[in-house]
């Protein structure tokens, strides 16, 4: 980290938001003291505040912005910085956790600051999934990125995805890895269990699971997560709408509720239910024999996945074209399936016993992300 660079990280996560998002705002918090770097903080989470708090920390300073009491996150940030301008020349490196969720009216601030004052610079975390995979996604996040780089030469980017620095088509971009810390495994079912975890829906491959009950008599499923929709969970890529492709509309409900048949095999466990952290998340994982991930719905990166690995579970997964691809094909390729071996005689039940007793390590460390976070990206 170059001297002197000074950090200010505003979290954009809601009030209340949980799960993922709350554990990478926590990392993030948590870096900057483990590594006995000065940071405020700026966040509205109360989970959040209620951390440090009950915590000590030396070396982070936390400001609350209460939207519940009409205060402006960025209006806050935009306050503490104008101040400062006017008692320190340091650098400052302002760190914005998740552009996406950045209004209008808030670059406009960001905007503003820049100009005001020349030692500022801003890393911005974005999604460039999308792009990279030439999905449906793509046009949203360009949007995100466009809008910041509007902002001038000192605006830089951070993505989840490992495949981010060789993508020319976004300048000043690096990866940042999701951390995650190893948990003894402590439980082994007698049965062989393949898991599926987080947001129930196609993107994530719960269709093709569901199917793969029909096709796999010997195996046992257990399903915990959230999003889940009867009616969403299968949909043609041709479909535009029942007017213009109603044959497309009608199969896909049809399909829909075919394969939710499988829901009501005594092989298969069905919960809605959304951990309140990756601990109690992990000690659920432990229950299953390998958990399932889909690289060829969705192109993004996942924690849950880096989280079974972390907690020696292996991840049976099938290929495609994600950010997840590139990270499973290099740290547990023993779990690689196509998608039609989902769908032969008792294929993916012999896969997951082929690789529960494989062990299974953190693919990426804390001190990995540290080292990346404490990289002040300025000039």
């Amino acid at each position: 980290m170059k001297s002197g660079c000074f950090s200010i990280v505003i979290d954009t996560s809601s009030g209340n938001s949980k799960g993922h998002y709350l554990q990478f705002s926590i990392d993030v918090f948590e870096s900057y003291e483990r590594t006995k770097r000065a940071a405020v903080f700026f966040t509205s989470n109360q989970t959040l505040r209620d951390l440090y708090q009950t915590k000590k920390f030396e070396y982070v300073v936390l400001h609350f912005a209460n939207r519940d009491l009409g205060i402006d996150l960025f209006s806050k940030v935009d306050s503490f910085i104008s101040a400062r301008a006017n008692s320190s020349s340091r650098a400052t490196h302002l760190l914005i956790l998740r552009g996406k969720d950045v209004s209008e009216e808030s670059r406009d601030i960001l905007g503003k600051l820049l100009l005001n004052n020349s030692n500022l610079h801003i890393e911005v975390l974005v999604n460039v999934s999308g792009i990279i995979s030439c999905t449906n996604e793509a046009s949203s996040e360009q949007r995100v990125i466009d809008n910041f780089t509007k902002l001038g030469r000192r605006v830089c980017f951070l993505a989840w995805d490992i495949r981010a620095p060789s993508y020319l088509g976004v300048q000043n971009i690096r990866f940042l890895p999701e951390p995650k810390s190893a948990m003894p495994r402590k439980t082994y079912s007698s049965s062989k269990i393949i898991g599926f975890y987080g947001k129930l829906s196609f993107e994530r491959g719960l269709f093709d699971l569901l199917l793969s009950v029909f096709f796999n008599p010997n195996l046992y499923y257990r399903i915990c997560g959230y999003g889940f929709n009867r009616n969403h969970l299968y949909r043609s890529r041709n479909f535009i709408s029942m007017r213009r492709t109603p044959f497309l509309g009608l199969l896909s409900l049809a399909l829909n509720y075919l394969v939710q048949l499988a829901l009501l095999s005594s092989r298969v466990s069905f919960e809605e239910r959304y951990f309140s952290d990756e601990r109690e998340m992990s000690s659920d994982m432990q229950l299953c024999s390998a958990v399932f991930f889909s690289c060829s719905r969705s192109p993004y990166s996942s924690g849950l996945v880096y989280q079974s690995l972390a907690s020696g579970i292996p991840v049976v997964w099938n290929p495609g074209n994600s950010a997840m691809d590139n990270v499973l094909g290099e740290a547990f390729p023993f779990g690689r399936i196509k998608r039609s071996d989902l769908f032969r005689y008792n294929r993916l039940f012999k896969l997951v016993k082929e690789v529960e007793d494989v062990t299974t390590v953190p693919v990426f460390d804390y001190d990995i992300f540290d080292h990346v976070l404490s990289q002040c990206p300025l000039g």
